[in-house]
């Protein structure tokens, strides 16, 4: 050896045993192409998502986004000087748009969601375009991006019908607001089409789906909308070198801003020295307020109500304003304290209701309640006082800016948002309209009114200041707030699209699961051919040990070999890989599309990707070479120059056959008590039980196969020589062999079964009970444009012209719905910030709807009291959550009891806890709170946009007459079924690629099989010689393997399959096995149908090897 030399030696014999190393080398170049193509696959997925994030902001590093303020567009020029980089105005909307081709026979399509953006030039220049904008050259035409464009069949030149919620300065769940005219209709030409890569992909969520977008200009807009110079959104382009921070940018739009573009005035009143601040919204914000109030003390808060109607006895004034005040002001009106009970008129209400001290009255108002639905209600006072309409009494200022009522001349002009009876008003109270217009004729104490009139749009309609001009005031209070109190503050929208597309799903690692039977089995199927490849040298081997060459360096020769055909494979498989990574993508763009939500993916793979897959594969292949080699180099030099290294002994003792039984032991144990708690526990949990029951099962089952065959060479040692007991013997001699091939043939047969049951469908019995995906609902709707009022109520319904008929015993369940990123298995970006909705917990609990699995903090719950945890406040003061485990775990990478941070309104950051965990279902992709947790953050937001129907059958008439009813609102209505195996398409597509894989390696599972045969036989070639010289005919010895490698083929697909029906053991009860029982049938019998193809194969090639003459060389 030493002559010769290590490497030399080496080398001579990797090229004389070049057959046997090819055949090693092509089972780990299977391994690793499959594993860099996974590896790479992670890559494309990546990059793909990184390009379109780009595509979707352009040039824009931070954005200020406020959906329901309009500041001043002027803003982005002053803070643009700032930051010395451009900054774009818009306004962002979203709306209906349907198109009207100039074609009139061809279709008039309509779509909902779709955003409508006002830009100008500063806008293209962010999204990588021309600074010449498309829509700017246009005048009143607007630019469809290409999405849309093909969505509605539109080209240049055909007109669009654009829908939007006309802008409110009053939110329209808010006391006194109106919805009369809330929707604003355009019709514009087409002048453009938008492309991607230009802009047309722009969008402020984090979705890799196109949006629907509609480009309008800014000016046009801003016209029709009744906004000249305002907007709502800015975007702030990149700088070089350094790009622009929150911490920058803030400020510098903070620094240029003004108390009215937060919608807030300071102005002087008629009564003297007054300065008050009030706000358009009537309402000053709570949050606004107290921050005002704990830096100006001074102020003094003021509350003034519209009232229907105040009565003392049968004598009524209608419509009147009543004022709540401090005792602070109150003593400028009276000179005595006043009691929460008591109420002071002015004389002229006094003598229009032939009122008097001590007198009892009562105020009659309405209070908004949930759906818009209006209620009155009364409070009960006694008369302390009557004071003359002048002075302090006499101040018009009292009353806020009311839509409707504060801008009419005529009191027969009003259209507040409450309902007026206009024949209730008398001349009398024209003529006080118009010499006092909004003068109160009462007041109460601050703590009365503030409990008769307590809503979430605040407590206050003014502060007033004493002594105090409006220039002095302003500057004060701008001194006194900051951006936070306003919500004031940008976003950093490039870093969150690069966490959006970075953090989430890993292809790569998915893929590596996908294909890891696959790989398993290459790796299996070299280790058996290097293992052939050692054994058919073993005299080889023994040779060197007897003539003094170390054991140590045979092994480490040995070792070395398989690592260089290990480095080989990797390289080669790296090629491969490529290509197979190619196969997947086209494949992901096509037939396996759901499993990307039909994403655009394109082909690039990273140097780091290639060399570190190429190491890895490398290391795999070399270890699991190196411990075959160590094992072959540790047997005796006596059974290596036999040639008997591959046989097993029976075992003789219980200590031999201890592992076997020791498997099979916990094996079969762990799976029937696994099989018994599943049996007990709901359809979620039991499913992941009764799959782990049968993985124990089938390790179990391995273990008895492992007993049989030792069984069997002990029984064929006696008794008659049949076919059967010459096969058992024959199968025990090569025990390593043969439970490899067990092993494969097992868990390739367990994958196909347990995979292909476990296909998501949503059956129609399933459908309609209350703990499945859909909650028993019969249909998932959303509009576009919000639903302001109550669509379980009778009015309502008549509004609407809905046939009472038809919507007997149909209820809805309305969510609000503050728009956020995608959280659904739809989206391949990590959600930043999910969709969430505000739900009244008691309307799903009352129908025990959906079943929640988990719950933090009270798992003894049932999933009726389940939903209850929505309304239990949090000893941290984070609010509770519920979402579904696909959101949870997937889309959001949380788990139970996590806390998320979220931005409410004003930008300042909360903290939302998951307080229970549901199973699939059709609220996939957001977070649910309470209503009320839900209106506590965003008390501006309006109406409901998300619905849960609940019919008593399902009813295309039904869906027909809420479209057309809705169809301004933009509706959008999905059966529960169908939106719930859109959602299942996803996991179906992973199943599905899983089979792929797996049945490829199953492939190589079957391939590993026929080389089992084929080295069992040609190392039993004298064996076979001998059998036919002694007269056994060539079929029946052919029959003799057969028999022999079938029952390992019986072993391992009988093994695999009983242990994946216990595995899919909730399928079969829940009867969802029917659809895909067909094919697991047909995959079943194709696995030992393949499997005996190769052993028969192998068997034949075997026969040809063995001829009689073979026994000249014993």
């Amino acid at each position: 050896m030493s002559t010769m030399g290590a490497w030399r030696f080496l080398w001579r014999s990797l090229l004389y045993h070049w057959k046997a190393n090819l055949s090693v080398l092509l089972g780990a170049t299977v391994g690793a192409a499959v594993l860099i193509g996974a590896l790479a696959v992670g890559d494309c997925v990546r990059y793909s998502l990184k390009k379109q994030a780009m595509a979707r902001i352009g040039q824009t590093e931070l954005v200020y986004f406020s959906p329901e303020r309009f500041f001043r567009d002027e803003l982005a020029a002053k803070t643009s000087l700032d930051l010395k980089t451009p900054i774009a105005p818009a306004i962002f909307l979203r709306g209906t748009v349907e198109g009207n081709p100039e074609d009139t026979n061809a279709p008039s399509l309509r779509v909902g969601e779709a955003q409508v953006i006002g830009v100008e030039s500063g806008f293209w220049g962010q999204t990588l375009t021309p600074s010449a904008s498309p829509v700017e050259r246009t005048g009143e035409g607007v630019a469809l991006n290409s999405t849309l464009a093909k969505r509605l069949a539109l080209k240049v030149g055909d007109e669009v019908t654009i829908g939007v919620v006309k802008p409110s300065l009053l939110s329209r769940d808010a006391p006194l607001s109106t919805i009369e005219d809330s929707y604003l209709t355009l019709r514009l030409p087409i002048k453009a089409i938008v492309g991607d890569e230009a802009g047309g992909r722009f969008s402020l969520a984090a979705n890799q789906v196109p949006p629907l977008s509609v480009f309008v200009p800014l000016e046009t807009l801003q016209k029709r909308l009744g906004l000249p110079g305002r907007a709502n959104l800015l975007l702030v382009k990149s700088r070089k070198p350094s790009p622009p921070t929150v911490g920058e940018a803030t400020p510098a739009l903070w620094s240029h801003w003004e108390l009215t573009d937060s919608g807030v005035e300071v102005r002087p009143v008629s009564a003297k020295p007054f300065t008050e601040i009030r706000s358009e919204r009537i309402f000053l914000e709570p949050s606004f307020e107290g921050k005002v109030r704990a830096s100006l003390p001074e102020s003094r808060p003021v509350l003034t109500y519209f009232v229907n109607g105040i009565q003392k006895g049968d004598r009524a004034t209608p419509y009147s304003t009543v004022s709540a005040l401090p005792d602070s002001l109150l003593k400028t009106v009276i000179p005595y304290p006043l009691k929460d009970d008591e109420i002071v008129f002015s004389d002229w209400l006094a003598q229009d209701l032939g009122a008097g001290i001590g007198n009892n009255i009562t105020l009659k108002f309405w209070v908004m309640g949930d759906g818009r639905k209006l209620v009155e209600k009364e409070g009960s006072f006694r008369v302390r006082g009557i004071v003359p309409l002048s002075g302090a009494a006499n101040d018009p200022d009292l009353m806020p800016s009311i839509p409707g009522l504060s801008d009419k001349k005529n009191c027969r002009d009003w259209e507040p948002g409450v309902p007026v009876d206009l024949d209730k008003i008398r001349d009398k109270d024209q003529k006080y309209w118009e010499q006092h217009r909004g003068t109160p004729k009462a007041f109460i104490t601050l703590a009365s009114g503030q409990t008769l009139w307590n809503n979430r749009f605040g407590n206050t309609t003014a502060l007033r200041f004493e002594n105090t001009d409006v220039n002095t005031l302003s500057t004060k209070l701008k001194g006194a707030l900051n951006p936070a109190t306003l919500g004031v503050a940008f976003t950093p929208l490039r870093e969150q699209a690069d966490k959006a597309a970075e953090g989430g799903f890993n292809f790569g690692t998915l893929f590596i699961g996908f294909s890891f039977f696959l790989i398993a089995a290459s790796l299996i199927l070299t280790t058996l051919l290097f293992n052939f490849n050692i054994e058919r040298r073993a005299g080889e081997i023994g040779t060197l040990l007897a003539v003094g060459v170390p054991a140590g360096k045979i092994r480490n020769l040995l070792s070395y070999e398989g690592s260089l055909i290990a480095l080989v494979a990797a390289f080669l498989g790296a090629g491969l890989g490529l290509i197979y990574t190619r196969i997947v993508i086209r494949a992901l763009t096509g037939v396996w599309s759901g499993a990307v939500g039909s994403a655009a993916l394109e082909y690039h793979v990273e140097n780091s990707t290639i060399g570190y897959g190429i190491y890895l594969a490398f290391e795999v292949a070399a270890v699991v070479l190196w411990l075959a080699a160590l094992r072959q180099a540790r047997q005796p030099v006596s059974r290596l120059l036999s040639g008997q290294i591959g046989l097993t002994k029976p075992p003789k003792s219980a200590k031999k056959i201890l592992p076997g039984l020791l498997t099979a032991f916990f094996g079969l144990a762990g799976g029937i008590v696994l099989t018994l708690v599943g049996l007990k526990q709901s359809a979620t949990e039991g499913a992941e039980t009764f799959f782990m029951a049968g993985s124990a099962l089938l390790i179990g089952c391995l273990g008895v196969s492992r007993l049989l065959i030792e069984a069997g060479a002990k029984r064929s040692k006696s008794g008659s020589l049949t076919l059967f007991s010459l096969a058992l013997r024959g199968i025990s001699r090569r025990m390593g062999r043969s439970l490899a091939a067990v092993i494969l043939l097992a868990s390739g047969a367990f994958m196909v079964i347990a995979v292909g049951a476990n296909q998501k469908r949503t059956v129609a019995s399933e459908a309609r009970q209350r703990d499945s995906g859909t909650g028993g609902f019969a249909y998932f709707a959303r509009t576009t444009l919000p639903v302001y009022t109550d669509l379980n109520s009778p009015s309502t319904q008549q509004e609407l012209g809905l046939d009472a008929a038809q919507l007997k015993g149909v209820s809805f369940v309305p969510f609000r719905t503050k728009p956020g990123d995608d959280a659904s298995c739809l989206n391949l970006n990590r959600a930043q910030a999910p969709t969430l909705l505000g739900v009244n917990p008691t309307s799903l609990a009352s129908r025990n709807a959906f079943g929640l699995g988990q719950s933090h903090g009270n798992s003894t719950k049932t999933p009726a009291q389940g939903w209850d945890l929505l309304n239990i406040p949090q000893s941290d003061g984070t609010l509770p959550a519920i979402a579904d485990s696909n959101t949870v775990t997937w889309a959001l990478g949380k788990k139970l009891g996590d806390v998320i941070s979220y931005a409410d309104e004003k930008g300042e950051t909360f903290r939302i806890k998951i307080v229970a965990i549901m199973g699939n279902s059709v609220l996939q992709g957001a977070l649910i709170l309470s209503e009320r947790d839900f209106l506590l953050k965003f008390p501006s937001h309006t109406g409901y946009q998300t619905f849960l129907i609940d019919t008593p059958a399902p009813s295309i008439a039904l869906t027909g007459s809420l479209s057309d009813a809705l169809k301004e609102s933009g509706l959008d209505i999905v059966s529960t079924s169908d939106r719930l195996d859109a959602f299942g398409a996803v996991e179906n597509t992973y199943l599905l690629i899983f089979m792929a894989l797996g049945g490829l390696g199953l492939l190589l599972g079957s391939v590993g099989l026929g080389v089992v045969t084929l080295r069992n036989m040609l190392e039993r070639r004298s064996e076979l010689a001998l059998l036919r010289a002694v007269g056994f005919p060539t079929a029946s010895i052919q029959r003799l393997i057969f028999t022999e490698h079938a029952l390992l083929l019986l072993l391992g697909v009988g093994a695999g399959t009983l242990s994946a029906v216990v595995a899919v053991f909730p399928a079969i009860q829940q009867k969802t096995l029917s659809s895909t029982l067909p094919f697991l049938t047909v995959l079943t019998l194709a696995v030992g149908v393949n499997g005996a193809v190769w052993v028969w194969i192998a068997a034949s090639l075997a026969l040809r090897s063995a001829p009689v003459s073979s026994l000249r060389e014993e």
